[in-house]
This record gives C-alpha cells, structure tokens and sequence, in this order.
C-alpha cells in the first residue's frame, strides 16, 4: 500500500476444531511507524549557509532589524487536508530574540492554497496580469531545478499572528502575506528557506500591531530547517484460535505502507528533481550583510541587456545599480551601493529581456 491509501480492516477468519466446538480467538494489532500521511515537520533555527547571522525570524521596523531564534522546544509544521484537493499548513512555535530571551513571540501561522511549481508559475501577480509569480532564490542557496519540487502557500492573513511573550506579554502582530502582488510564495522543499541549505520552509511576510506597547509595522521572515519523516509504517495483525483441550495456532498478517514515489524525504532529501542546467540570475552578493557596499555577481544564459535595480517591496524602483550590457559564460559584476540607506533589508531586482531574478542585501551599518 502507498501512504493516504485505505487499509481494509481486520478480516473475519473462519476456525474449526476436532477437539472442541468452542474455540476462543483473540486478535491483536500492532502499528509501528509514522502514519500521518502528510508533511508533518519538526523545525530547527535555519543555520546560514555563508556568513550573516542565525536566526528563524527577523522583523523589520523603525529603521532596525530585530533576529529571534528558536527556543528549547522548537517548531512544527503541520500539513492538514481539508477535502476537495485543498490543504492548510500550521507553523507553530516560540521563537526569542537572539539578544535577549524575555522578548520572545509565540508563532500562530496558517498557511493556505497549497501548489507545486507549475501551479505557482502559472498564476500572474495580483495587479499586473502581465509578470508570472516565480520561486525566490535570494542567496543563491538553491539549485538549479530544486524549485520544481517545492510546494508553495500562501499566508491565511485572516490566521496569521504573532503573540507576545514575556517582555512582549499583551503585544499581538498581524502578519500578511508578502509582497502583496503574491510574486513569491511560502516554500517548502529542499534549499528552499533561501538561508541554508537542506530541506526548509521560508516566506516573506508584513505586519502591523504593537511591539512593547507601541504601534509599529514593518517586514520579517520565517526560515527554517525542517525534519519530515516521510509516511512509512507496518501493521501487523495477529490471530491467536484456542481450543477447550489448550491447543492454539496463531496465524499473523503484515501489512506495509511505503511513502509516495514522489514524497520528499526532509531527512536526507533522498528524493529530488535533478535538472542539468547553467546556473543563471543572481549568484550571490558579498558582504552580505554589509555596512555598505556589496558586490553583485550574476549570470546570463546569451549575452542581454540587463537593468539591475534596488526595488521596494511592491516592486518599485527606488535607485538604479546597473543598465548595460551582460555577457553568457562568465560572471558579470555589479555594485550595491548602500551608503545613502538606512539599515535594513534591500531587494535587487535584474530585469532582462525573457526574465526577472532578484537578490536580497542585508544592510548593517
């Protein structure tokens, strides 16, 4: 049997004895395994694949970037079916700030409208019917062809919240989900929080509400690593018959169910998409964080004019890095000038003529 298949119950077995009519079965089953037959993860503090901080979530406000970590207990991430197809996810956890555990923020988010890449891509952004929403690879932490086995969801905004804790008691955070237009989504797969590799969830979000009493509103992230054991586990029915004269047999059923072909293992990522493929857009930014300045390097599949700029998180331009000409095969530079900004987390948007790539730069003075 494959996981989310119904398993017949215990069969009926018909006894008969030449000692006595009265014979006495007792049946006992025993299930070993994981049974739930979706994502069911355990979440750890994504640990950064190059240099820049630990964290699970930062929120973005008043010119500064708050980074909060997981607590002892952890995380998890729970997929649900809701009939018809549809699906809901719940992340759930205690995250608390890296510099100081008495501010901490209980994590109460639903995740919506679940989809696989050709899903996602084949929806346009909500205002501009014209631009595809695409798969976010900021740090170049994924491969090329790992974003065909990601799901994507979509933040419930009317189940999204952030609950204060300890130094934050009383406080409450609305979160939204982020850019509004629904360009990237909340990814699940292997390489996909952006931040590390290895199997993870991450997303982008907005909130209003309050932070130590004060009104505030801002941006923040979730990104973790996660554990999903994949869904594999035996049943084993046993049939004890005894006769009034004490003899007995014993007749025994196994039952296995093995995950789906197409499940992937958030243990080992054992399952993968493989596609053979240059690597193109952005590949990476460094320093990053910076104080200042960062170098921009990025990739073209045939030589293209390129525009490269730095974008708010509706998508509008607010500064020009590059307009030029790019060059396939070799690594094309540019520089992220940040001197005149205030610290906090910058998108570059490269716009050429078949395709759009952006790149994250976090700036740190």
């Amino acid at each position: 049997y494959v996981c989310g298949d119904e398993i017949p119950g215990a069969p009926d077995l018909e006894v008969s004895d030449n000692c006595s009519e009265n014979v006495t079965v007792i049946l006992e089953e025993d299930t070993v395994g994981n049974t739930y037959p979706y994502l069911d993860c355990t979440l750890t503090t994504s640990e950064p694949s190059q240099a820049g901080e630990t964290w699970s979530m930062f929120l973005e406000y008043n010119g500064d970037t708050h980074y909060f970590v997981l607590d002892e207990n952890g995380a998890t991430f729970t997929e649900s079916p809701l009939g018809g197809g549809m699906f809901e996810a719940h992340i759930t956890g205690t995250v608390v700030n890296a510099e100081n555990n008495d501010e901490a923020w209980l994590i109460d988010v639903y995740l919506i409208n679940k989809t696989d890449y050709d899903g996602w891509t084949s929806q346009n952004t909500i205002g501009n019917p014209s631009v595809p929403r695409q798969a976010k690879n900021f740090f170049g932490i994924s491969q090329p062809g790992d974003e065909l086995g990601w799901d994507f969801w979509e933040v419930d905004n009317s189940r999204a919240q952030l609950i204060g804790l300890g130094d934050y008691g009383g406080d409450i955070l609305v979160l939204a989900h982020a850019p509004a237009n629904y360009l990237f989504g909340f990814e699940v797969g292997m390489n996909a929080n952006s931040y590390s590799e290895g199997f993870g969830i991450g997303g982008w979000f907005t909130f209003s509400g309050t932070i130590a009493g004060v009104s505030a509103s801002g941006q923040g992230d979730l990104a973790f690593n996660a554990d999903c054991p994949p869904c594999e586990y035996t049943i084993t029915r046993t049939w004890t018959a005894t006769d009034d004269c004490g003899n007995s047999t014993v007749v025994e059923q196994v039952i296995t169910v093995n995950a789906p072909e197409n499940i992937i293992d958030g243990n080992d990522g054992s399952v993968q998409v493989a596609v053979q493929a240059e690597e193109v857009g952005f590949v990476k930014a460094y320093p990053n964080p910076t104080g200042a300045q960062a170098t921009l390097v990025y990739r073209v599949p045939a030589d293209a004019d390129v525009i490269i700029e730095v974008v708010n998180p509706s998508g509008k331009s607010i500064d020009n890095v590059f307009n030029g000409r790019a060059y396939a095969g070799v690594d094309n530079y540019a520089q992220f000038d940040g001197t005149a900004y205030d610290n906090g987390l910058y998108i570059v948007r490269m716009t050429t003529e078949n395709n759009v790539f952006y790149q994250k730069v976090m700036l740190q003075k």
